[in-house]
């Protein structure tokens, strides 16, 4: 079973074997992507499991994560995976007592986290989730001051693990090999819209071949780049981008801001996302409204995402094509055309 690659853990160093120089993750940050290769973020996601071990996280525990789409919580994922651990995303703009209920749920006792607001929910539920010992933060802007001994910052952390590394050398290694496909991979909660909000386990075995499966219909390789802006908690934002990055290799790009995300997609130059049937609609209803700067066609949506590859056209789900190849700002497609210059051609 070790030999094979069947967890996530494994498939990142597969990854980092084979393509150790080619891209995995971006984030722009200060409108500058920044690019980590395989080989470096197996580094990295290395040295946070090892940091996660030293403080004690065990196989079986849970690891909530809570932020924006960013390289180091994708890190914390694989990190929690390497250790037999059940990462757990939590919607980064749920109030603080919206999480009480996940807390308790699944038993969470560590928390990595992207920045101050999120550090502060959680300062705030601690004395009703009495188990919730360790938080981690990514971002040290106005962290200064806090002195709560819970917190420390993710570098720390890594740095701890750095060190635990070089004494135990074999440890990492070890902890992914005892890993099985049937293994707990991830849990994601349901809105909470009926009632309670209800954890929803998956294993990597399950998650592994709904990703391969989709990234074969889509017909995804290497060469391409996945824009991951949709929540970290929503099952559907962990397939197109963690789990279908881990099975076929490609780079995972992190927007800057939720306001950048147009712009950004457009320099990755050959985009593949996913949108929800409402995000379509509102890109068709202004293609067909005649905006300045779209060319009056666009795709009809036809399933509740759909794939938009630059370059060459997307297919959804239920065959339906979209053939935008833009870097109009409505379609978000690459920067040629094959219209006229910043129009979208439909």
């Amino acid at each position: 079973m070790a030999g094979e690659l069947d967890t996530f853990p494994r498939l990142l160093l597969h990854h980092a074997q084979v393509r150790p120089d080619r891209p995995a993750i971006r984030e722009k940050d200060l409108g500058i992507w920044q690019t980590w290769t395989w080989r470096e973020v197996e580094g990295e996601v290395r040295a946070l499991a090892c940091g996660l071990a030293a403080q004690g996280f065990k196989r079986g525990m849970s690891l909530a994560i809570i932020g924006e789409n960013r390289p180091r919580l994708y890190w914390a994922m694989a990190a929690a995976q390497s250790l037999g651990g059940i990462p757990v995303p939590i919607y980064q703009d749920a109030v603080a007592q919206e999480m009480v209920y996940v807390f308790h749920n699944a038993d969470i006792e560590y928390a990595l986290v992207e920045d101050q607001e999120q550090v502060d929910k959680l300062l705030e539920i601690m004395p009703q989730c009495p188990q919730l010992a360790h938080i981690y933060f990514d971002d040290p802007r106005g962290m200064r001051h806090y002195a709560q001994t819970a917190l420390m910052s993710f570098d720390n952390l890594q740095a701890i693990g750095r060190d635990f590394d070089g004494r135990n050398p074999e440890y990492f290694a070890d902890e992914v090999a005892k890993g099985s496909a049937t293994d707990i991979a991830s849990m994601f909660y349901t809105s909470g819209t009926t009632g309670s909000p209800k954890g929803v386990t998956h294993t990597h075995q399950a998650l592994i071949a709904a990703g391969r499966a989709g990234a074969e219909m889509e017909g995804l390789d290497p060469s391409d780049e996945v824009l991951a802006y949709l929540p970290m908690a929503w099952i559907g934002q962990n397939i197109f981008s963690y789990t279908q990055s881990y099975v076929v290799g490609f780079c995972i790009s992190c927007p800057e801001s939720a306001e950048t995300v147009g712009t950004d997609m457009r320099e990755i130059g050959r985009p593949t996302t996913s949108r929800r049937r409402a995000c379509w609609r509102r890109c068709s209803r202004r293609c067909r409204s005649g905006s300045r700067t779209c060319g009056g066609a666009a795709a009809r949506p036809t399933h509740s995402s759909w794939t938009l590859r630059g370059g060459s056209a997307g297919r959804s789900s239920t065959g339906g094509r979209c053939r935008s190849r833009t870097g109009c700002s409505t379609c978000s497609a690459t920067r040629s055309c094959t219209g006229r210059s910043g129009t979208c051609s439909g």
